[in-house]
């Protein structure tokens, strides 16, 4: 573990609470990621201890903000560039109802990270000073991590909150494979779905759309038959595959509303609760699409393309790309149609 360089920022985090007398670790997505070679840029410490204190200290010395939400024991440091530090008190959590907010209790780490949604996140690296950069695995995460497993803790996992049904199948879509009592769980858990509310659906959509391959997420969630529980009221699309092609949200989340005319895509996307900047930036896209495109069949003929049916593919695939420059358009066709005589 010697080829963990903590920041300056998590090594102050450690050494204050070792001067406080607490425990503090880093835990999550950054600890799964680090053990894969993989960067995280987004860090999680879990404070065994008093939380406000080390976060009081440690936004001075650095000129943080804070945000805090007490009832939960968590706080946020924002720090100047944009960069934010999550901090949360150990905590166990029991849902009295499957969906709803948890109570919260606060307690040690190994009641922490059995809350967690899959064993390979419920990892901990210890920040402290007497024992640093101390990997803490209770439940087997490093072995499941190790054979790109995805194992809930506990049978109920999905029934405490069933949007983890969507982190895994974004998961499985990165190259894990689904333990088959895990698998087993989560497609008995879509029961609980319409317990969730739209916009904790939406978000995990815009999680899996911002993955490098979502297709093979999507089309999980569609062979479990959930596809309704996040994008109510369309089919599933026929090949998820020509999402991947797609280089942002706003053109993805096009792209799986084939067909629909601005009224039904409304409606879906208020259903969703589709944030404002990206409709906008789908507007967009669709006015440039109804556009002409910046070349004719006379251009197609000049370039060495024959007459034909590939003409009109060619000049729609322009209009879908929303391609307005002559030149990208030029481009665009020698690189995507081959000149055949």
């Amino acid at each position: 573990m010697n080829k963990l360089k903590l920041t300056p920022f998590l090594r102050d985090a450690g050494r204050y609470a070792a001067q406080m007398n607490i425990r503090a670790w880093l835990v999550g997505g950054a600890v799964r990621d680090f053990m894969m070679g993989k960067k995280h840029l987004d860090w999680d410490v879990t404070v065994q201890g008093n939380t406000p204190a080390l976060v009081k200290i440690l936004a001075k010395k650095y000129r943080g903000h804070v945000r805090s939400h007490p009832r939960f024991g968590t706080f946020v440091i924002e720090l100047a560039g944009g960069k934010h530090i999550d901090f949360a008190t150990a905590r166990r959590e029991t849902y009295p109802r499957p969906g709803v907010l948890p109570v919260v209790t606060f307690t040690n780490l190994r009641d922490d990270l059995y809350r967690r949604d899959f064993t390979i996140n419920a990892l901990a690296i210890s920040l402290d000073g007497n024992h640093p950069c101390e990997i803490v695995d209770y439940y087997g995460g490093g072995r499941d991590l190790a054979k790109k497993t995805l194992r809930i803790l506990h049978p109920k996992s999905f029934r405490d909150d069933p949007t983890r049904i969507f982190r895994l199948a974004r998961f499985a879509a990165r190259g894990f494979r689904i333990e088959k009592n895990t698998l087993k769980f989560a497609v008995a858990g879509r029961r609980y779905l319409p317990l969730i509310s739209a916009e904790r659906k939406r978000e995990e959509l815009l999680a899996i759309l911002a993955e490098p391959r979502p297709s093979a997420a999507l089309e999980l969630i569609a062979q479990w038959k959930m596809w309704n529980e996040i994008l109510p009221g369309t089919p599933p699309i026929a090949d998820p595959k020509t999402i991947d092609g797609k280089k942002s949200v706003a053109e993805r989340i096009l792209a799986l509303v084939p067909g629909l005319d601005h009224a039904q895509r409304k409606k879906v996307f208020d259903a969703i609760k589709l944030p404002r900047a990206i409709r906008r930036d789908i507007y967009d896209r669709l006015l440039a699409m109804e556009k002409k495109p910046p070349l004719s069949g006379n251009d197609l003929i000049r370039m060495g393309y024959a007459p034909g049916p590939v003409f009109k593919t060619i000049l729609n695939a322009l209009k879908r790309e929303g391609i307005t420059s002559r030149r990208k358009a030029e481009e665009f066709v020698f690189d995507k149609f081959s000149r055949k005589r």
